[in-house]
Formats: C-alpha cells, structure tokens, sequence
C-alpha cells in the first residue's frame, strides 16, 4: 500500500513507567502455540462495527491484549511474551478467581442490548467458558451484581500491561458484510457509501453463511474509517459486487479456531 494511505500512530504508556512509551509496530506473531486463556465480548458489533477479543494468552507466553487506552480511531493491540513463571502466575490468578462460579451470570434485570462477555479458560481438564450479561466496564449500572472475583479478572485482563510490550499487527483483517434487502422498510436509501477502488470486489462466504473480503491488515485505517462513514446505520450502506451491504470488521488472531468454532 502506498505510504500516503497508512496512518502514522505516535503511542503513549500511561499504566506502567517501564513501558517502552512508543511501542514499535511489529509484525503479528503467528506462534502455533494454542490459546489458554481468552476474554471477549459479544455486543452485535456495537457503536465501532468492530469484532474482536480483549485478552488472549497462548501457551508460548504470547499475550495480544486490546489497549485500554486508545489514542487512535479504531481498536489498537499491544503484544508481549511472558516468561514461564509469568505466564503460569497469571493463568493461575484467573483460574482461582474463576472457580467455583456459575457457567452464566446475569444480574437481573438486562436490558436486551448489553454486551455479553465470555471469560474462556483451557485447562488440564477442558475448556470452560464463564458467560457474563450485563456491562462489566467500571461504572456501568451492572457492575456491582455479579461475582467481585470476576469483576477482579474483568479488570485484571482489561488494564493489562507489560514493558517491552508492543504494537501488534494482524496478518490480516476481514470486512464483514451484511446484504441489505431491498424488501427493508425501516428507512429509505439515500446515498451509498462508494467502496474503495484498490479493495477487492470478490465477497467469501464462511461456512456458517457470513460474509466478507479479506483484505492486508495495512487497510486497517482505510476500513476504520470506512466504517465510520457507514456507521451501523442501514440507511448508508456500500456497494459491492452489485448489492447493497452493512459492514463491520475483524481481525484474525492466531489460534482464533479454537474459539471461533
């Protein structure tokens, strides 16, 4: 991609001292180690249009986490490789923290659109997945009715930092699309949304029937702001390969078939 169509990012580390305050990018690390711990949210694609965990940790030490504090306009990653005594004191954190709890927990009442949150632990013993409803992040209404131990994971794996972290790329990013039927009577079509003339016009479909067109993750400005120009709004969708859609994005993660499936 030329360089004019990249978006330059300067980085600032506000949690910890000893991190490098301009983490460099870096290629994504296509370890073939498998994830053993992972926290993601479910929330439609929500106000961002995007699609993605908080916290993976893989059994190489490898940890991508989403940064907290995000100083650019779409979600930013940062990386960092714990050592074996790392790795093993925090996976025991969440698993001690995580014990004992219910499979799902909703205090009541939850209104029908706040995120769900699955905290997923691969252990000796299996996979277990602990599902939360209802806003976890501090200050939401919620907050103080589920579980203080899960509450301490939720923020442990959320503000997770470590010096030498870095920036981490994807190797590849995916524009979700949804069609937009003609038959929809919630609003009238105005304008569309023109689709970028380098982008592929070719859509996949996925075995379980969505589709999307994978694209190099060095559009990941492009789609961000693609994405902002249609919004979640049904009203301004983009044209591609003769059909009206809805868009969102994700990003592919190592390992993501163990949790995408």
């Amino acid at each position: 991609m030329a360089t004019a169509t990249r978006l330059a990012v300067t980085l600032a580390c506000v949690s910890l001292a000893a991190c490098d305050p301009h983490p460099p990018p870096v290629a994504a690390p296509m370890s073939s180690s498998r994830p053993m711990l992972i926290l993601r949210e479910d929330e439609g694609l929500g106000s961002t249009g995007f699609d993605g965990p908080a916290f993976v940790l893989y059994q190489d030490g490898l940890a991508v986490y989403l940064r907290a504090d995000e100083v650019v306009h779409y979600p930013e990653y940062l990386t960092a490789v714990l050592s074996p005594a790392e790795r093993d004191t925090l996976f025991a954190t969440v698993l001690a923290n995580l014990a004992g709890l219910d499979s799902i927990i909703a205090p009541p009442p939850i209104a029908s659109d706040e995120p769900r949150y699955h905290f997923g632990v691969w252990s000796p013993t299996g996979f277990r997945d602990i599902i939360a409803d209802g806003g976890l992040w501090p200050g939401a209404p919620w907050r103080p009715g589920f579980p203080p131990n899960l509450v301490k994971v939720y923020d442990l794996l959320t503000t997770f930092r470590r010096p030498g972290e870095h920036r981490w790329q994807p190797p590849a990013i995916e524009v979700l699309l949804w069609p937009l039927e003609r038959s929809n009577a919630d609003c009238e079509v105005r304008f569309t949304v023109p689709w970028p003339r380098h982008w592929p016009s070719r859509v996949e479909t996925k075995p379980d029937g969505r589709h999307f067109v994978r694209l190099d993750s060095d559009w990941l400005p492009v789609v961000a702001e693609l994405q902002q120009q249609v919004g979640q709004s049904i009203c301004s969708p983009v044209r591609v390969a003769h059909r009206l859609w809805i868009i969102g994005y994700r990003y592919e993660f190592p390992g993501e078939q163990a949790w995408t499936r």
